[in-house]
């Protein structure tokens, strides 16, 4: 029982932090993602992180995000 509380622990830990970094790389940690955090992102060369926002937005899958981030980033620098 211990031992399943010590792991439960770890696994809210991860998640708050991988949450935090998220986060961080959105418009000053306030509040959920939008389009324009995903456009900045994707402008200041940031793909991973443009691609996690997405996924936040959209509630999809990694492919799907990263089709879509793609097609922003090239539809941009035409």
């Amino acid at each position: 029982m211990f031992w399943m509380l010590i792991g439960l622990t770890l696994i809210v830990i991860v998640a708050v932090m991988y949450r935090a970094q998220v986060n961080s790389s959105m418009s000053e940690g306030m509040g959920p993602p939008t389009m324009d955090d995903v456009h900045r992102l994707i402008n200041k060369g940031n793909t991973v992180s443009a691609i996690k926002a997405y996924r936040l937005i959209h509630d999809c899958d990694l492919r799907e995000a990263k089709e879509a981030v793609d097609q922003i980033r090239t539809s941009q620098f035409r």
